[in-house]
């Protein structure tokens, strides 16, 4: 590479040995060339930093720092992006890998306007084998990307691009935030500078059973499609053989049974896609008034517990809808609360369940 770098590609990499060789190989292989990588070995303890050596005896664009105690995702990407010679950072996974146009796409973007803090991308969800079976999109403009905070990130961390000035600016990733560092870095940007999104399949983001640089994220990010699956069933789609969500279902409900993170629920995600030949299932809710809404909820805890978020997604309600839903229904002790988990789980109470048999009871005499 001649002269200073464009963009710097910085990769915190924890125990990633399995899937380095082609995260690293789909930066290399990108079509805009001016660039360095730097990656940070966060103690890893097996083969990940020789990896890391080998490619960079070969190419003079990789930069290695490495860690001699755990920094963990944020404090790593702090830690690089300090070492970085560009005006502009490029993001990157050590188990994904980049579509070859990706940098070169963000380049131009985030140049149209010194506006623009940060730009991101659509991308495609793999398996561990990486065999393709989703995809997710996001809105392309700083208004609507900016809305999203309040639900969920605007951007796939692993596919932003972002200027350095502006992340100095706002003091850079806050560790105390991890594992949500970038939603906060995020808003501190959105405050000041405005945001972009390439409509544009440009990063190809593993769903991975072991290792990853950071695996609690990953599961908070596999824990959204889960979700949204979790919804379809619970309004009713039975699960078939060649129902198209049944493959990413049964590779979800696997990931659930591993002991390696805490499961903790989270917001809807942004659009996702089942990638099948056939129509993405659609989920529509009837327009409920007040009572068909306590009536429905109802309905939708008579065999499971659900929490209070879970609720909201399923109705498609605003948190503070569905706040003063569930405190009716508690207040009416047609339902019952257990404030040791977060958020609430609610469950149905035997003068809940009468509610119901009373409904379905007028329902027979009509």
């Amino acid at each position: 590479m001649l002269g200073k770098p464009l963009i710097s590609v910085v990769m915190p990499a924890h125990n990633s040995q399995k899937y380095l060789a082609s995260a690293i190989e789909s930066v290399l292989n990108q079509t805009f060339k001016k660039f360095e990588l730097i990656i940070v070995n966060d103690a890893s303890t097996d083969g990940t930093l020789r990896t890391i050596k080998h490619f960079a005896k070969k190419d003079s664009r990789i930069k290695i720092i490495n860690n001699k105690k755990r920094l963990d995702i944020a404090g790593s990407l702090n830690k690089g992006i300090a070492k970085a010679k560009a005006f502009l950072i490029a993001r990157m996974d050590a188990d994904d890998i980049s579509l070859p146009n990706r940098l070169e796409l963000q380049y131009q973007l985030i140049n149209s306007s010194k506006r623009i803090a940060a730009v991101g991308a659509d991308i495609i969800i793999m398996d561990p084998e990486e065999k393709d079976i989703a995809t997710r999109t996001y809105p392309e403009d700083s208004k609507n990307l900016k809305a999203c905070m309040f639900k969920y990130s605007p951007f796939a961390h692993p596919v932003v691009m972002f200027r350095r000035k502006v992340f100095e600016e706002v003091g850079g990733y806050n560790p105390k935030y991890s594992p949500t560092e970038d939603l906060d870095l995020w808003f501190r940007m959105g405050m000041k500078y405005e945001f972009r999104s390439i409509p544009k399949l440009l990063l190809r983001y593993r769903l991975s059973e072991g290792s990853s640089s950071h695996s609690l994220m990953r599961y908070l990010e596999i824990l959204v499609f889960k979700i949204r699956l979790d919804a379809i069933e619970i309004q009713g789609f039975e699960q078939k053989t060649e129902d198209p969500n049944l493959e990413l279902k049964q590779f979800l409900e696997k990931l659930a049974k591993n002991n390696q993170v805490i499961e903790k629920p989270i917001e809807s995600p942004i659009k996702t896609e089942i990638m099948n030949k056939e129509e993405p299932v659609s989920i529509r809710m009837p327009n409920l008034d007040h009572n068909n809404a306590t009536d429905y909820v109802l309905h939708l805890i008579t065999d499971k517990a659900m929490t209070s978020r879970d609720i909201q997604i399923t109705l498609k309600r605003s948190r503070e809808h569905t706040s003063r839903l569930m405190k009716k229904l508690f207040e009416d002790a047609y339902v019952q609360r257990n404030t040791n988990t977060k958020p609430y789980t609610y469950s149905i109470t035997k003068k809940g369940k009468e509610k119901i048999e009373a409904m379905q009871s007028n329902s027979i005499i009509a």
